[in-house]
């Protein structure tokens, strides 16, 4: 879907990282880098409930490669589920800019 390429769009600096690379930590890169990135349409923010369904949508791209075991070893099952440890943005961190 659209959305799904907007999404693998973000994770275009890792293109070269294999999966069993890429973790919480790498997912939060990437939010912090949505955050940062304005609208290409309107110039403005992306607001914290578009990141948190990017996030959410890349987090179940992973864990659908680890299900039907698309991710080369050693990426264990249990790392597509620590993908979702990254907490949602809330309010109060959803634009670090302005505080």
């Amino acid at each position: 879907t659209k959305q799904t390429q907007i999404a693998l769009r973000y994770l275009a600096d890792y293109q070269d990282c294999h999966a069993n690379e890429f973790g919480p930590l790498r997912l939060k890169a990437v939010r912090e880098a949505m955050i940062v990135t304005p609208n290409k349409k309107t110039g403005k923010p992306v607001t914290r409930q578009y990141v948190n369904r990017m996030i959410d949508r890349i987090c179940r791209m992973f864990r659908w490669g680890a299900e039907n075991e698309l991710v080369t070893e050693p990426w264990p099952m249990s790392e597509a589920y620590k993908l979702a440890a990254p907490q949602h943005l809330k309010r109060s961190l959803s634009r670090p800019w302005t505080m």
